[in-house]
Parts: C-alpha cells; sequence; structure tokens
C-alpha cells in the first residue's frame, strides 16, 4: 500500500512517510513487479478542511500493473453510493 500524503506533483523517486505524491505512489507501485498482487494507493494528506487538490502538471504516468486508487480513504472524504465508481 502506497499512501499519498502530498498535494505537490514531483518525482524524487521515492514514496514514503515523509513525502509521497500521486505520481510517485503510481512510479512505485509500478515499479514492485508483481503482477499477480494489486497495489493499493490510498490517500493521507494532512491539513485543514476537507478540500485537498493535487495539480498535475504533466501527464501522469501510465498504470501498467493492478492497482486501486482509493480517494475515499482521505479522512474527511464522502461519497454517495451513486457517486462510487468500483
Amino acid at each position: 500500500t502506497y499512501v499519498v500524503n502530498s498535494t505537490a506533483d514531483n518525482d524524487d523517486g521515492a514514496c514514503n512517510a515523509t513525502q509521497c505524491s500521486l505520481r510517485e505512489a503510481i512510479n512505485a507501485a509500478n515499479a514492485n513487479g508483481n503482477l499477480d498482487v494489486r497495489d493499493n494507493i490510498v490517500f493521507n494528506i494532512a491539513g485543514s478542511g476537507t478540500n485537498r487538490f493535487i495539480s498535475i502538471q504533466s501527464a501522469l504516468p501510465q498504470i501498467t500493473e493492478p492497482v486501486n486508487i482509493d480517494g475515499l480513504t482521505q479522512p474527511g472524504s464522502v461519497c454517495s453510493e451513486n457517486q462510487r465508481i468500483i
């Protein structure tokens, strides 16, 4: 599981507890080399209020391995059942 904890759009080659952008999480999931295991990308971006915005500066990497990206893991997120995409 990779935890996005930053709204930055950078990639310094590491996705860790100190700093992990969405771009870094996708790259880390792609790099694990195990096509038989579905990775999870979850969110825990600090700050006050409920809105967090990730401003993508260029196209995100192509996802090349099975991965779940679950924005509802962000603390404070809400979604009605008819908005959920599975």
